[in-house]
């Protein structure tokens, strides 16, 4: 056990990183908070001292991969939305590829992710909540930004932003999905890039029409 004394969040950060190690080799419903307390080398009631029960831990496990994740992708959706310009949409866009590419050389985060997400689905898993309330916030801060954009008339009036949000979360975790099962055949980030592409020309973006293909 740590017999030194640790500042609070650097101990909390080393719970979650001894989770994440927990959840890779043994999915988080097979996952134990003994050997989770076991790999931050503290006692059981160490670790319910700082998250009081597995779920909240699990939650910190992913709030931290997807705010280091946005972070380096220098992606702010709500500073997005807050300043709509003539670029709006090719930040946004611009920063998930970065997510993408980002995500192409962290295969065992993203296994991490996948493996939470699709074991919430099942009938009153205690992450579903989060999960849920998750997708609600990103598809919200999406959409916030593209509607923003249409309000600023750089995208077309049709244009319907909670749909398209959906539909750009959807191709992010659908091709994620795919590649975890076959890296070796799909490209993550070529892939992203082309299937934006056709979005970025869908919605009739203006940088499209100048190279005649995004």
């Amino acid at each position: 056990m740590l017999s030194q004394r640790i500042d609070p969040d650097e101990r909390r950060a080393l719970i979650v990183d001894a989770a994440v190690e927990e959840v890779l080799a043994h999915g988080w419903s097979g996952s134990s908070l003994a050997r989770i307390a076991e790999r931050a080398e503290l006692s059981r009631a160490g670790v319910l001292h700082h998250f009081s029960t597995k779920a909240e831990l699990l939650a910190a496990v992913l709030e931290v991969r997807d705010d280091r994740a946005v972070e380096e992708a220098g992606l702010d959706l709500a500073a997005l939305a807050a300043t709509p310009g003539p670029d709006t949409v090719r930040r946004l866009f611009d920063g998930l590829r970065r997510i993408m590419w980002l995500n192409a050389g962290r295969e065992e985060t993203v296994r991490l992710f996948t493996l939470v997400i699709g074991e919430s689905v099942v009938e009153g898993h205690a992450n579903a909540p989060w999960v849920r309330d998750r997708y609600a916030r990103l598809r919200g801060g999406i959409a916030d930004v593209l509607a923003g954009a249409v309000e600023a008339e750089t995208l077309p009036e049709g244009v319907l932003p909670q749909r398209v949000a959906t539909q750009l979360i959807a191709l992010m975790d659908g091709l994620q999905l795919q590649w975890l099962h076959e890296p070796e055949v799909i490209d993550l980030y070529e892939e992203f890039d082309t299937a934006l592409q056709a979005i970025e020309r869908r919605l009739q973006l203006p940088w499209t029409d100048a190279a005649g293909t995004a």
